[in-house]
């Protein structure tokens, strides 16, 4: 089991960037500041957001109980979310790969791969977050070395910041991906340009509801 620091979830709008192959995950915790105007790429993303139907996949997000604990909107709802399920490491390496081949080919539909929770990030913070990897190129692909796995109820503090600010069921639903970019294995990063994500199972579909930086 990899080593987990003791740091709480992210406060709204603090999720870390995905890395690519010019850019690692940053290691930042400052506040990103909300922009009105937003770019062509951004915009695209935004557009995808709106477009994507609120449906039994797709449920709104839930507001969560603690404030400034997660890093997007707020928690997952528990709709249709199977907690016995089980992310194996081949699904999150096609989870991830799928990722970076639709923000390669500036295909805005990978927003399908997210739970409102981080899609509904105040003042588009989602689309901000990712216009920046939208289009560029992903220098290789991620193998079975560079992801870990895990259920997040195997860690305390994590695990104890999801609950009391999720609930329980949404912590014992979720997976953590950890990895840094493709290529690289994660039992060799370095734990502070580690991407953290969290992960619930909701009508036999992955969807990543939690992004964090740093090894979590």
């Amino acid at each position: 089991m990899l080593v987990r620091s003791a740091v709480t979830l992210a406060a709204c709008g603090q999720a870390a960037s995905r890395p690519n192959n010019t850019q690692k995950a940053t290691t930042s915790t400052k506040a990103r500041t909300p922009r009105t105007a937003l770019s062509i790429k951004e915009q695209a993303i935004v557009t995808a957001i709106a477009n994507l139907p609120v449906n039994t996949t797709y449920p709104n997000f839930v507001p969560a109980k603690t404030a400034g604990v997660n890093s997007g909107a707020g928690c997952p709802s528990t709709l249709n979310v199977d907690r016995s399920a089980t992310l194996t490491s081949n699904e999150a390496v096609a989870l991830e790969n799928s990722i970076n081949a639709d923000l390669s080919a500036k295909n805005s539909s990978f927003v399908r791969y997210f739970d409102r929770a981080l899609l509904d990030m105040p003042s588009n913070g989602f689309a901000q977050l990712f216009g920046q990897n939208f289009g560029s190129t992903v220098s290789g692909s991620y193998t079975l070395a560079d992801v870990s796995t895990e259920p997040l109820a195997s860690d305390g503090s994590l695990a104890n910041s999801v609950s009391s600010a999720c609930g329980s069921s949404v912590m014992r639903a979720s997976w953590r991906i950890v990895f840094c970019s493709p290529n690289t294995a994660v039992n060799a990063c370095d734990p502070v340009i580690t991407t953290t994500e969290l992960a619930i199972d909701r009508n036999g579909q992955w969807l990543i509801w939690y992004l964090g930086s740093g090894l979590q």
